[in-house]
């Protein structure tokens, strides 16, 4: 009996090419773990969940309360700063994600981790990226967010949904690059995280420099 092979004229080509986005995934941060980039800082931790739904993989994002004192409004991973019970940083993350849009740990399938980097608030900020079965119902359960939503992983790939973002920081202009989902801003640090995760896992040449 021959081998079927999927080519790009088979109607199973688009399945083949998602699914190989989450066996990458796997492959290339697999057990990663990095260590804070400043120890004098302040830790915390954010949750990179992503659906594994085979079809169209989606990166779980949230959208901060507008009446919140500090980033009101803005697109953010779930997760938040270290506490005293936490036993690491990664036990942060899911316990914050838990917390903020009532995601379990054990519905995780945690990865490893992303290169930490420092938020403009001052904070070390340790990502860790985890498969959640695309059935499950999120929710914000915390005040301090408005909305949880979900976005395709594909389409932060796309060259041509990449925005620049102006920004003014400590006197400085900067360009940053930016996503416009279904009226969500997604810039910053969390645009960053995401980026970064492409670059080293899809090859995806996503220039990271601001000007």
């Amino acid at each position: 009996m021959g081998v079927e092979l999927v080519t790009k004229a088979s109607p199973d080509y688009r399945l083949y090419r998602v699914s190989l986005m989450l066996m990458k995934l796997r492959k290339k941060i697999s057990g990663q773990e990095y260590e804070v980039l400043k120890p004098s800082l302040p830790d915390s931790a954010v949750l990179v969940a992503i659906t594994d739904n085979i079809d169209d993989p989606e990166v779980i994002l949230t959208q901060r309360a507008a009446h919140m004192s500090s980033h009101a409004g803005e697109v953010c991973f779930p997760g938040g700063k270290w506490e005293d019970q936490d036993t690491s940083l990664l036990e942060t993350a899911l316990r914050e994600s838990h917390e903020e849009v009532g995601l379990l740990s054990e519905w995780v399938e945690v990865i490893g981790g992303l290169p930490p980097v420092v938020s403009r608030s001052g904070l070390n900020v340790v990502p860790y990226v985890g498969l959640i079965s695309s059935d499950i119902t999120l929710l914000p359960s915390s005040d301090e967010l408005d909305s949880v939503f979900k976005v395709p992983l594909r389409y932060f790939m796309e060259q041509g949904n990449i925005e620049p973002y102006q920004y003014s920081y400590n006197g400085h202009a900067l360009s940053l690059p930016s996503y416009v989902y279904d009226g969500y801003i997604i810039w910053g640090l969390t645009a960053y995280i995401i980026i970064d995760m492409l670059n080293q896992t899809y090859d995806a040449s996503i220039a990271l420099a601001v000007r």
